[in-house]
């Protein structure tokens, strides 16, 4: 069967870009929406349980887990998110939802995720050097959450 290109343009429509992207988190000042360099859109993994019956190997499926949240910051200038995170890291009791949304070209939501019960479990050094000019300071932080929903 031939490949019909006009076919194959009229169903794909220019394909989601990475760097389309908003996040959010109520806890966090507004500029971590702009600070942010890099996210992610949620994953799932899916344990195996495997079972022996009547001489045969059965795949059962099992409990799923998440992988953690991790988003790379850029750093300003007496920057409030840092300093939001600081606080946050400090306090074992305070949970919330982050929402990442996948944007169109023309920047209207086409995805949207939300990581519920979410916290900070780890916020990276920030590297300082004589050799680095010319670059923004980037730090990450990891997000363990309990689950993910997707809203759109």
């Amino acid at each position: 069967m031939a490949i019909n290109t006009d076919k194959f343009m009229a169903k794909f429509k220019g394909g989601a870009r990475p760097n389309l992207y908003r996040i959010e988190c109520p806890i966090l000042p507004s500029e971590f929406a702009i600070l942010c360099k890099t996210s992610q859109l949620p994953g799932a993994d899916v344990g195996v349980i495997d079972k022996k019956f009547l001489g045969k190997q059965l795949k059962i499926k099992g409990d799923i887990t998440y992988p953690d949240l991790s988003v790379t910051l850029e750093l300003d200038v007496n920057d409030p998110v840092r300093t939001a995170l600081e606080l946050w890291l400090a306090d074992p009791s305070l949970k919330a939802t982050i929402s990442v949304f996948q944007l169109d070209k023309d920047g209207n939501d086409i995805m949207h995720y939300e990581y519920l019960y979410a916290w900070p479990s780890s916020m990276a050094a920030i590297e300082q050097g004589q050799d680095s000019s010319d670059t923004i300071s980037e730090y990450t932080v990891t997000f363990p959450y309990n689950e993910w929903l997707r809203i759109k």
